[in-house]
Parts: structure tokens; sequence; C-alpha cells
């Protein structure tokens, strides 16, 4: 009797990763899926130092608001950021818009890059308010790749909860050769232009899922999903297309697992770190 190949996933929790902002909770943008609102779910930077952490984390995730040139300022804490490398702390960065003409030395200490990515111009121009190309998306992705290789995340529904970009956004990273993708679900915020959207239809999550899968040898639901039964179906939907982490899974994904023979592994910090 030939063995039954067991198949593994990733859980990850995320307790272990600290978010922090750059600009507290100011950004030159108000996106209509953001609204300035998950800034203010983090610690500021200047607030924060190794020392003041305790070794309650493993991994820190420096973010922000962006600055008028599009950029989270991350290159102004880099003494800050070497701090935190030389305690032993993981980083991820998301950087915004880069050029070749930028201070790039802080891209030297991250062990992850987060960068989002957005398949159509007016898309861009609808949710950001920004008159600017995909190659520009392209052009950040190009620099980033020259220190590390980038974790690419690409939410589904972007557009007030509609799918518009993600088969094209599909399509490029396949062609730029990734072979890991994190995806997110749009989330309808309250207090932004986008608050009375909804989710997208779960069967286009579905097929966009579906695609994904062909395209991509690892696959990752990141920490943007909607609350409730849409949350517990979607984890079921992407273990069940192959996935390979999930993210702030709920106890349902865990029966579920359980249930059906499965092994899985436990983590604590961002998805980006784990694959």
């Amino acid at each position: 009797m030939k063995n039954r190949t067991v198949r593994r996933i990733s859980l990850t929790n995320l307790k272990k990763t600290l978010p922090i902002s750059v600009t507290k909770g100011s950004c030159f943008l108000n996106c209509k899926h953001c609204g300035k609102h998950y800034l203010k779910h983090m610690m500021w930077m200047e607030e924060i130092s190794p020392s003041s952490l305790n070794g309650k984390y493993n991994s820190i995730l420096i973010s922000g608001g962006v600055n008028s040139k599009l950029k989270v300022p991350i290159e102004g804490f880099l003494d800050r950021i070497i701090e935190f490398r030389k305690s032993g702390y993981r980083l991820n960065l998301h950087v915004g818009i880069l050029t070749d003409d930028d201070n790039l030395e802080f891209l030297k200490y991250a062990d992850a890059v987060s960068l989002d990515f957005v398949g159509d111009e007016k898309v861009i121009n609808e949710v950001y308010g920004l008159n600017i190309s995909v190659r520009e998306y392209l052009k950040t992705i190009e620099i980033v790749r020259k220190y590390i290789e980038p974790s690419i995340h690409l939410t589904v529904g972007l557009q007030c909860g509609r799918i518009t970009h993600e088969y094209k956004a599909l399509e490029m990273l396949r062609e730029l050769g990734f072979d890991k993708l994190i995806m997110n679900i749009f989330i309808p915020t309250l207090g932004t232009a986008y608050q009375n959207c909804f989710p997208p239809d779960f069967d286009d999550v579905k097929q966009v899922f579906q695609k994904a899968r062909l395209y991509f040898p690892k696959l990752i639901l990141g920490c943007m999903q909607p609350r409730g039964t849409y949350r517990v179906m979607l984890q079921r939907l992407a273990f069940d297309i192959g996935f390979d982490v999930i993210t702030k899974p709920v106890q349902n994904t865990y029966k579920y697992i359980k249930k059906e023979g499965y092994e899985f592994s436990d983590h604590q910090e961002c998805c980006a770190f784990i694959i």
C-alpha cells in the first residue's frame, strides 16, 4: 500500500508581530477603502524602541501613511530600523511607490517588503484619487527586487467590492515570475467613502482564487478579511482551493482541518515571513 500524502497548511494569528506607523495617523491620501482608518490601530515609531517591547514580539511591521511623493517615509527612521534588526527583530516594510532617485538604504535591513498591487489605472484613480500608471507599481517591484523578493498583496474587490483589476493583475504578476501571492478581500469600513459597499460576491472571489491557484505555486490568505460568516466561508474556500497559509484563522477553520485529517502548523507572525 502506498503512503498517503498528507497535506499541510500554515495558520497564523499575528500575535508576535507588532504593527508600527512612521506617520502616526497621517496620510497624504484619503483612499476610499481605507480613509486612514487602519493607521489608528498602529503604534507610533517615535514611541517604540526595542527595549520598550520587553520581548513580547518577534517581528515588526513598519508601515504608515504615504507622503506627497506616495512613499511611506521609512528612510527617516533608518537608525531605529537598524536598532530593531540588531536587537533580533525581523522586519516587514510597507514602502509605497519607489523611484531610482530615492534613498533606498533601508531596504538592506528588510526581512520582507510588502507591496500592494493594482492592475488598472481606472481603479487606481477611483480608489486612491491618483493619476499614475500601473508602470509605477511595476517599477517599484523592479527596485525592491534588487534587494529582496517582495511579498505582493492583491485585494479582491478593491473598488467597492466589484471585480475590476484582479485578472489583469494576476496576468501581470504571473509574467513577472512570482511564486507566491498574498490575497486580501475588500472590507467595507465605517467612516470611509466605501462604507456602504459590500464585500465581493463569494462566487466571484472563488473564480479569482481558482485563477490564482493556476498561476502561483504558493498562495496566502492575508489579514484583510470581512468578519462573521463571510470569513468562515472564505477560509473554508481558501483551504479547499489549496492555499498554503491562512491568516487570522477562526475556530471553524481549525475544526474543519482537524475533521478532514489534515496537518497544520501554528504561527504567530505576519504571513509575509512564513513562506
